[in-house]
């Protein structure tokens, strides 16, 4: 992942999308941003930004119980 700073957004890329290993593990259904953590094993700075940038394209949500879910 690239550096990330405030004010600005670069659109993630379809082809990016399918290969990012948080689409593949909420294909399975919603998981909050712990399970998610702890299936990633990766930093929760680089999982909140990376959460962030899917919400803001459109590909994520949180749904009623504030778990991940895919938008498609």
């Amino acid at each position: 992942m690239g550096h990330f700073q405030i004010g600005m957004h670069q659109k993630i890329e379809k082809k990016e999308i399918a290969k990012d290993p948080i689409i593949e593990i909420l294909k399975s259904g919603p998981k909050t941003f712990e399970e998610i953590s702890f299936l990633l094993h990766t930093s929760i700075e680089e999982l909140n930004v990376k959460l962030t940038m899917l919400e803001v394209d459109g590909i994520i949500s949180k749904d009623v119980s504030n778990k991940f879910k895919m938008n498609c």
